[in-house]
């Protein structure tokens, strides 16, 4: 059995990480399972949501709520050990 692991990459990270409604948004999503920290000079930041139809619905909304135009998604298959 494998678990689709769903990430996005957010380009110009460092100009919304002073953005306090962004970092809110993105921390308080129930779709979002982690996010990196962003660190100063940071060109990325990495969002790890739900599933694909979570990242895609949250992308679509981060778009827009916050004009960002470049977002990279990355789907990683990971095995699932232990599950009958």
């Amino acid at each position: 059995m494998t678990m689709v692991e769903s990430f996005m990459s957010i380009a110009g990270a460092c100009a919304l990480a002073s953005d306090e409604s962004f970092m809110s948004f993105i921390e308080e999503d129930d779709r979002v399972i982690s996010c990196s920290d962003i660190e100063e000079g940071d060109c990325f930041i990495t969002v790890e949501c739900n599933n694909v139809a979570a990242l895609e619905d949250f992308t679509n909304e981060l778009k827009q709520k916050y004009n960002i135009l470049t977002v990279g998604h990355n789907i990683m298959l990971k095995p699932v050990t232990g599950v009958a």
